[in-house]
C-alpha cells in the first residue's frame, strides 16, 4: 500500500497516515479555513512538507533547503519558487496534477496570512477562494519477501493508482534490480540482487497503469521462475518479459498487453483489449465459457503454439505462427488462423474463421458462422446455424452439419457433406464428392471428375463439368449434367442416381449413365450413347440422341428410345412396359427370371405384345428386332401368328434348363424367328416362315415345319427334322438323328456318330467325324460320308455318293450313281441303274449291281464284279480280282497281278502291263487279238 496524500475541503483536520513501507513519517495535518477556503499545511516539520511537496511535482531533491518548524508566513509562493530555482516549471506541476498551485504559480498569485494563526493560504485581491481540491497521489510499494531460504526471494511491486511501472537491472549494475515509478527511480526500493529473484509479481492497481517488464531478461535474473502481472482496473499497458512464462491479467478496462518471448498466459478481464502474445506457446483469454471476459477484444498469438480464447464481446482472435488452438466464444467473433495446422472452434455467435495455410480444423459451433480454409488440407464443420463453408486450396474436407448451409469446395479433391438443413454445395475444381444430407439440398460438381449424393430430401443435382456420378438418394430429385460437346468428340461421361423419389434428370452431353431410382421418374439421356435405367416406380424414360441402351425397371414404364439405334430391356417380372421408337433401328431385349418363365408372343392390333404371367410388354410399330431370355429355370416361349406386324427379328432364347420354343408352324408375316434353346434338353418347333432354330447345348429336339429353315443341333445327341422347305442343318457335335422331309435340304451330322436321312427332295448328306449312316432318299443327292466309318445309301434318283476316308459302306440303290469309295477299304454296290463306282485307294470291294455300270478299284488289291449289264472295269494298280457279271463287260486289269474272269458272252478282257495276269474266258475264239500271252498263261490255258 502506497503513502497517500490529500487536501480536501473540510472543516475538520484530517490526519493520512502513510503505510509501512516507502514513507514511515508523522502525519501530515491538513486544515482547511471555513472562511476564505483556503487549504493550509500546519504542525508539519520539514521532512512533512518536504515529502508532501515532493510527491506532488515529482521532484523531492530540490526542497532540502526548507527549515523545520519553518512556516509560510508572509512569502508568497512566487518568491518560493523563485529562490529555489531548480523547482519544475509549471508546466511540470501541471502534469503532476496540482493545478491550483500551478493557476497560482502561473498568475504570480502570493501567499498571504490567514487570519487563523500559523495558517498559510492563497490569496489573490479579492478575497476569493483559489485552493481547489488536489488528487490522491499514491507511490509503489516494493515488498520482498524470502522464499526458501538466502538468495531466493520473491519481489513484489504494488501501486493503487495507474502508474508506470518499469523493472530492470539497475543501467550502473547490471546485477542489482531497479524498479521505476513513472520513470523516476523507487529509492526506497531495497536492495535486490537480480539473480536472487525466483518470482516476480507486479500489481498496477487502479487507473491507467504502463506496466514494462521488457528489462527482465534471463541472464541477469537467472533463477526466476515465474511472472505475474496484474493492471488493475483501468486502461493498462503491460509488456511482459522476452524470456520467462508470464501469467498477465490486464484487469478490468481496455488493455493493452504484450506477452513478449515465452509461453505467456494472458488475460485481459473485461473491457476492450487487444493481448499480442509474441514468441513462445501462449495461452491468451479463456477458453471456458464460467470465465469468459467482456468486450471486445483482440488477440494476436504470434509466433509459437498459441491457446487463444475470445470473450463474450465482438472478438478477433489471430492464431500467428504455428500450431494454434483458437476458440471464439459467445459473439460474434473474427478467428485467423495463419500459418501453422490450426484448430478454430467458433461456439455460439456468428463467427468468421480464416485458416490461411497450414492444414486446419475448424468448428463453427452455434450462429451463422463462415469458415475458409485457403491453403492446406483443411477440416471444416459449421455445427449449428446456416453457415458458409469454403475449402480453399489443396483437399479439404467439408461437414455443413445443422443448418442451411453454403459449401464451396474451391481447389482440390474435396469432400463436401451438408448434414441436416437445406444445404448448397458446390465442388467448384477438382475430383470431389458431395453429400447433401436430409433435406432440400442443391450439389453442383464444378469442374472435375465428381461424385454427387443427394441423400434424403428432395435434392437438385448439377454437373456443370467432367465425368460425374450423380446419384439423387430418397425422395423427388433433379438431376442434370450440363457438359455439353466439345468439337470433334464428345462431352463428358457422367453417371446419375436418382435413387427414391419421383426424380427429373437429364445426362446432356456425353456418354452417361442414369439410374432413376425408386418413385416415378423422368429420365433423359441426352445426346451421345446413353444407359438409362428408371429402376422402381413407373418412369418416363427418353434416350435422346445417339445409340442408347433403356431399362424401365420395376413398375409399369413408358419408354421413348429417341432417336439413333437403342437397344431397350424388359424384365417380365417388373410390370408392364411400353416401348416407343423415336427414330433409328431399335432392338427390345426381354430378360426372364431364375424361375420357369412363360411368355406368350402375339399381336395386339397392328403391334406386337408379349406378356408373361400378368406382366406385359407392348412395342412399338417400328421396332425392330425382340429378344427373348427366357433364363435359368424351365421355360416356355409360345408364338402365335404375328401377320400384319411390322417387319422385325425375333430373337429367342431358352435360356438354362429344359425350354420349349413353340411357334407350332403359324405365319409370323414379316417377323424372322431364330431361336436358340441355349443349355438343357429343348425342344424347339418352328413357324411356316424361314427359321433359324438353334438347340444349343443338350439332348435338343427341333422341328422346323415349312419355310427355308436353318436348323442348329449343338453339343448332345440331338434330333433334327427339317420339314418342308429347303433346310439346312448342322447337328453338331454328339450322335446326332436328321431327318430331312421334303425340300431340297443341307444336312450335316458334324461330330458324333450320326445317323442322317436326307428324305424327299435333292438333297446333300454330310456325316462329318465319327460313324454315320446317311441315306440320300429321293431325289438327286449328294451324300459324303467324310470321316469315319461311314454307311452310305443314295436311295431313289441319281446320286453322288462319296465314302471319303475310312473303310465305308456305299450302296447307290435306285438311280444312275455316281459312287466314290475314297480312301480305306470301301464296299460299293451300285444297285439299280447305270451306275459308276470309283473304289479309290485301298482294298476295295465294288459291285455294280443292275444296269450298265463302270467300276475303278483304283490303287490296291481290289474286287470287282459288274453283276448285271454290260459293265466297265478296270482294276486300277494292285493286284485285283475283277469279275465280269452277266452280260457283255469289258474287263482290265490294270498295273498288278490281276485275275480277270469273264463269266458273260461276250466279254472283252485285258489283263494289264504286268505278266502276272490270268484272264478266264468262257471260250477262247472270245480271246481279244490284241492280246499278247505269255507261254506260261497259255500253257495254264490249255491246260484247262
Amino acid at each position: 500500500m502506497g503513502a497517500s496524500f490529500s487536501i480536501r475541503s473540510s472543516s475538520k483536520l484530517e490526519s493520512i497516515s502513510p503505510h509501512r513501507g516507502l514513507f514511515a513519517e508523522t502525519p501530515l495535518k491538513l486544515l482547511e479555513t471555513r472562511r476564505l477556503g483556503v487549504a493550509a499545511v500546519v504542525n508539519s516539520s520539514v521532512a512533512d512538507v518536504c515529502k508532501f511537496l515532493w510527491l506532488a511535482v515529482g521532484h523531492a531533491r530540490n526542497l532540502v533547503e526548507w527549515f523545520s518548524g519553518h512556516s509560510l508566513r508572509g512569502r508568497s509562493l512566487a518568491r518560493f519558487v523563485a529562490r529555489h530555482r531548480s523547482l519544475p516549471s509549471h508546466a511540470r506541476l501541471r502534469k503532476m496534477r496540482f493545478s491550483s498551485w500551478l493557476d497560482a504559480v502561473r498568475s504570480g498569485r502570493k501567499f498571504g496570512r490567514s487570519v487563523r494563526t500559523r495558517a498559510t493560504r492563497l490569496s489573490r485581491a479579492a478575497d476569493v477562494r483559489i485552493a481547489e481540491t488536489l488528487e490522491t497521489r499514491v507511490v509503489p510499494t516494493v515488498t520482498v519477501s524470502p522464499v526458501g531460504g538466502p538468495g531466493a526471494i520473491d519481489l513484489f511491486i504494488a501501486s493503487d493508482s495507474g502508474d508506470a511501472i518499469t523493472v530492470r537491472t539497475d543501467p550502473t549494475d547490471s546485477t542489482l534490480v531497479q524498479v521505476l515509478a513513472n520513470g523516476i527511480p523507487v529509492v526506497s526500493a531495497p536492495t535486490v540482487l537480480a539473480a536472487d529473484v525466483t518470482h516476480l509479481d507486479v500489481q498496477g492497481g487502479d487507473g491507467n497503469n504502463v506496466i514494462d517488464l521488457t528489462g527482465v531478461s534471463a541472464t541477469e535474473f537467472s533463477n526466476l521462475m515465474g511472472v505475474t502481472i496484474n493492471g488493475g482496473d483501468g486502461n493498462d499497458l503491460i509488456t511482459g518479459s522476452d524470456d520467462f512464462d508470464d501469467l498477465i491479467t490486464g484487469g478490468n478496462g481496455n488493455d493493452t498487453v504484450s506477452g513478449g518471448g515465452g509461453a505467456d498466459s494472458v488475460s485481459g478481464n473485461d473491457g476492450n483489449d487487444s493481448i499480442l502474445g509474441g514468441e513462445g506457446d501462449d495461452s491468451l483469454g479463456s477458453t471456458s465459457a464460467s470465465t469468459r471476459e467482456d468486450g471486445n477484444d483482440t488477440l494476436d498469438g504470434g509466433n509459437g503454439n498459441d491457446t487463444l480464447g475470445a470473450g463474450s464481446g465482438t472478438d478477433s482472435v489471430i492464431g500467428g505462427t504455428g500450431d494454434d488452438s483458437l476458440f471464439g466464444g459467445s459473439g460474434n467473433d473474427r478467428l485467423l488462423g495463419n500459418d501453422g495446422n490450426d484448430t478454430m472452434t467458433g461456439e455460439s455467435g456468428n463467427d468468421s474463421m480464416s485458416g490461411s495455410t497450414g492444414d486446419d480444423s475448424m468448428l463453427g459451433g452455434d450462429g451463422n458462422d463462415t469458415l475458409d480454409g485457403e491453403d492446406g488440407l483443411d477440416t471444416l464443420n459449421g455445427q449449428a446455424g446456416n453457415d458458409s463453408l469454403i475449402g480453399g486450396n489443396d483437399t479439404d474436407s467439408l461437414i455443413g452439419d445443422s443448418g442451411n448451409d453454403t459449401l464451396t469446395g474451391d481447389s482440390g479433391n474435396d469432400t463436401l457433406n451438408g448434414g441436416l438443413g437445406n444445404d448448397s454445395l458446390s465442388g467448384v475444381d477438382g475430383d470431389d464428392s458431395l453429400f447433401g444430407g436430409n433435406d432440400l439440398d442443391t450439389l453442383n460438381g464444378g469442374i472435375g471428375n465428381d461424385s454427387l449424393s443427394g441423400d434424403a430430401g428432395n435434392d437438385s443435382l448439377t454437373d456443370s463439368s467432367g465425368n460425374d456420378t450423380l446419384n439423387g438418394g430418397a425422395d423427388n430429385d433433379i438431376l442434370t449434367t450440363a457438359g455439353s460437346p466439345t468439337v470433334g468428340g464428345t462431352g463428358e461421361d457422367d453417371i446419375l442416381l436418382g435413387g427414391a423419389g419421383n426424380d427429373s434428370m437429364t445426362g446432356g452431353g456425353g456418354n452417361d449413365s442414369l439410374d432413376g431410382g425408386f418413385g416415378n421418374d423422368t429420365v433423359s439421356g441426352g445426346d451421345s450413347n446413353d444407359t438409362v435405367l428408371g429402376d422402381g416406380g413407373n418412369d418416363s424414360l427418353n434416350g435422346g440422341a445417339g445409340v442408347d441402351s433403356l431399362n424401365g425397371g420395376a413398375g409399369n414404364d413408358t419408354i421413348n428410345s429417341g432417336t439413333g439405334d437403342d437397344v431397350l430391356t424388359w424384365v417380365a417380372a417388373n410390370g408392364s412396359d411400353t416401348f416407343q421408337n423415336g427414330g433409328g433401328f431399335d432392338a427390345v431385349n426381354v430378360v426372364g427370371s431364375a424361375a420357369p418363365d412363360t411368355y406368350t408372343v402375339a399381336k395386339a392390333s397392328s403391334v406386337m405384345k408379349i406378356t408373361n404371367g400378368g406382366q406385359s410388354l407392348t412395342l412399338d410399330r417400328t421396332i425392330t428386332g425382340v429378344t427373348i431370355d427366357g433364363g435359368a429355370g424351365n421355360d416356355t416361349i409360345n408364338i402365335t401368328t404375328l401377320s400384319g406386324v411390322s417387319p422385325m427379328l425375333l430373337l429367342v432364347n431358352g435360356g438354362d434348363d429344359n425350354d420349349k420354343i413353340n411357334a407350332n408352324g403359324v405365319s409370323l408375316g414379316s417377323v424372322l424367328l431364330r431361336a436358340s434353346g441355349g443349355l438343357g434338353d429343348d425342344t424347339i418347333t418352328g413357324s411356316s416362315n424361314n427359321d433359324y432354330l438353334d438347340g444349343g447345348d443338350g439332348d435338343d429336339r427341333i422341328t422346323a415345319n415349312g419355310g427355308n429353315d436353318s436348323l442348329i443341333g449343338g453339343d448332345g445327341e440331338d434330333s433334327l427334322y427339317a420339314g418342308a422347305g429347303n433346310d439346312f442343318v448342322n447337328a453338331g457335335d454328339g450322335d446326332d438323328t436328321i431327318t430331312g422331309e421334303a425340300g431340297n435340304d443341307i444336312l450335316n451330322g458334324s461330330g458324333g456318330n450320326d445317323s442322317v436321312d436326307a428324305g424327299d427332295g435333292n438333297d446333300t448328306a454330310l456325316g462329318g467325324t465319327g460313324d454315320d449312316t446317311l441315306a440320300g432318299g429321293t431325289g438327286v443327292d449328294v451324300v459324303r460320308g467324310e470321316l469315319g466309318l461311314d454307311s452310305i445309301s443314295g436311295g431313289n434318283g441319281n446320286d453322288l455318293l462319296e465314302g471319303s476316308d475310312g473303310d465305308d459302306i456305299v450302296r447307290g440303290d435306285g438311280g444312275n450313281d455316281l459312287i466314290r469309295g475314297g480312301d480305306g477299304n470301301d464296299s460299293l454296290d451300285g444297285g439299280v441303274g447305270n451306275d459308276t463306282l470309283v473304289a479309290g485307294d485301298g482294298d476295295d470291294t465294288a459291285v455294280g449291281g443292275d444296269g450298265d455300270d463302270g467300276i475303278n478299284g483304283g490303287d490296291g488289291d481290289d474286287s470287282l464284279n459288274g453283276m448285271n449289264g454290260n459293265d466297265t472295269i478296270i482294276g486300277d494298280d494292285g493286284n485285283d480280282t475283277i469279275l465280269g457279271g452277266a452280260g457283255n463287260d469289258t474287263c482290265l486289269g490294270g498295273e498288278g497281278d490281276d485275275l480277270v474272269v469273264g463269266q458273260g458272252n461276250p466279254d472283252t478282257l485285258q489283263g494289264g502291263g504286268d505278266s502276272g495276269d490270268v484272264l478266264v474266258y468262257d471260250d477262247l475264239s472270245e480271246v481279244d487279238e490284241a492280246f499278247v500271252l505269255s507261254s506260261d498263261i497259255l500253257a495254264r490255258l490249255e491246260a484247262t
